[in-house]
């Protein structure tokens, strides 16, 4: 099975990036290309994942990941709201 996702944009961190309850909130970069899974999700069973993207300054980005067999883990985030008040 393959999957394949359209990229609009990269967003990038680093430590000079200001903070959002101390995150760094990133800058978001409009681009171009794709990610490729190649395995069964529903399955726990990805073999890789392959991204590439080329943004608006000509730069590109790229990312592989190669699977060591093992079936996949499914974790779930939830987004909370951002506490105002700052401990520092």
């Amino acid at each position: 099975n393959s999957y394949e996702l359209p990229i609009d944009r990269m967003l990038l961190n680093s430590k000079n990036r200001p903070k959002v309850d101390g995150l760094p909130v990133p800058a978001a970069q409009t681009s171009t290309g794709s990610c490729r899974q190649t395995g069964n999700f529903a399955a726990k069973k990805v073999n890789d994942v392959t991204c590439s993207a080329t943004d608006n300054e000509g730069r590109k980005y790229e990312l592989l990941f190669v699977s060591d067999g093992t079936p996949v883990s499914v974790r779930r985030i939830r987004q909370s709201a951002p506490s105002n008040q700052d401990p520092f």
